[in-house]
């Protein structure tokens, strides 16, 4: 995948094309990321590259290649889609970035003319989509208090906002405030980051007697990452009295490579460890109740709560929508972009098909004792309905509490709002539900 190994090449332009005899490597290699390649106006070609185990900024001037600037911070993204940018050169002598650095986004400014390099004052904790134009600059900004929005600075009257669109309006009086922390694990030597948000209603079931019920949240990718910033999505659950835990488990981007390679051939491993360690942790501090904890997952996401409800029994449930069931199925059937991304999460040719059957939640149907709630598009190309089918067959022949539900014309992810809507709406119904049996 592009975030795991790249090669930069340069090639001249010819009346015919490119001459590819004349192709030089500017960098790269099979472990190191290398993104957004962007020639500046000097003729230099800009990068992000993590050759030293964090992404940063590198230039090439077709006879040096160097580091322009080197931080314990991450300046480029996983490329999962075209025209990601953290970062823009301006004809006018400076490079704008884009950089994640405790647990949140800042920018920067690189003067092109002596390499000096400052941070800029900026309160947005997540930026993405960034643009330079000579002294105006453009990128979409959020905060834990603001919704995303574009941004644009004149950067040649002291960062005077030209303009900012109007966030969403104000839906709600009140909102949860995410904290971001980190644990330690006694299966990892680092630290495990999470983001909390608690409940901002007492009144409704769970929240007066005690901490909170809890939906733990596994992010997608796997190597995505989990941000502080106001989404409503959160916002609908912490209204309703959960507290809300977002987990960046081992694999997540935006703490150097090091911290994503845990993942490297530990894919149903590392995460799963990673997540219930972030449970057992907010649990021993009393921060959510001890029997009312729900694991919730989209995609690699679902196969992470999936694995989790196989290891311990003692959530009340979990919420899957088009989960990783089956690594067969799901290595046969992807699409060309991922096709063989499961021998760099699950390892190599003499481990893999072992590892494919102990990690595939299809073949562990048995030691799920939990209810389930499964959403899934029926034209997901990515994790076919079959494989959701398949769990749910199986969780009902095992006497598990399955529902499941299924919805035409949307893939892997879904986009039609009133199958958002009517997912939310079915799933604060199976939480409470499962509350009251639990006399919670």
């Amino acid at each position: 995948m592009p975030w795991g190994g790249t090669e930069l090449w340069c090639a001249p332009c010819v009346p015919t094309g490119v001459d590819m005899r004349e192709a030089v490597k500017v960098t790269g290699g099979r472990e190191e990321q290398v993104f957004q390649p962007t020639w500046g106006a000097d003729g230099r070609l800009y990068h992000v590259s993590d050759a030293y185990g964090w992404a940063n900024l590198w230039v090439w001037d077709g006879q040096e290649h160097r580091c322009l600037i080197e931080r314990r911070a991450e300046m480029g993204l996983p490329q999962w889609v075209f025209g990601m940018k953290t970062f823009g050169v301006s004809d006018k002598g400076f490079v704008i970035i884009a950089f994640f650095e405790y647990d949140r986004w800042h920018l920067g400014r690189l003067n092109l003319t002596d390499e000096s390099f400052e941070i800029l004052d900026c309160p947005y904790t997540h930026i993405d989509s960034v643009s330079v134009d000579g002294w105006h600059l453009v990128f979409l900004g959020a905060d834990p208090g603001t919704f995303k929005k574009w941004i644009c600075w004149d950067l040649s009257n002291e960062g005077q906002y030209l303009l900012e669109t109007e966030s969403v309006g104000t839906v709600i009086s009140k909102f949860s405030i995410g904290t971001v922390s980190r644990m330690k694990a006694d299966h990892f030597s680092g630290e495990i980051p999470f983001i909390f948000y608690p409940p901002c209603n007492e009144r409704t079931p769970g929240r007066s007697d005690g901490p909170p019920p809890a939906i733990v949240v596994c992010h997608g990718g796997p190597t995505s990452c989990s941000e502080n910033y106001l989404d409503l999505k959160v916002q609908f659950w912490t209204q309703r009295g959960f507290a809300l835990v977002d987990v960046n488990y081992g694999g997540s981007t935006g703490y150097g490579r090091a911290y994503r390679e845990r993942i490297r051939n530990n894919w149903g491993i590392v995460d799963v460890e990673d997540t219930i360690a972030v449970v057992d942790h907010l649990r021993s501090r009393g921060l959510i109740a001890e029997k009312a904890v729900f694991l919730k997952g989209s995609s690699a996401g679902g196969f992470t709560a999936l694995n989790a409800l196989i290891q311990r029994d003692d959530f009340l449930g979990a919420t899957v929508y088009y989960g990783v069931a089956d690594l067969a199925a799901l290595s046969a059937s992807t699409h060309k972009f991922e096709s063989g991304y499961e021998y760099y999460l699950l390892g190599p040719d003499e481990d893999l098909l072992k590892n494919i059957r102990r990690r595939s939640p299809i073949h562990y149907v048995s030691s799920i004792r939990n209810p389930v709630l499964f959403f899934q598009g029926l034209d997901d190309d990515v994790v076919p309905a079959e494989q959701t089918r398949r769990m749910e067959a199986d969780l009902l022949k095992q006497g598990v509490p399955v529902e499941a539900h299924y919805f035409p014309g949307e893939g892997h992810g879904f986009r039609m709002a009133e199958t958002v809507e009517q997912c939310m709406a079915i799933e604060w119904a199976f939480y409470q539900r499962l509350l009251n049996e639990a006399g919670l």
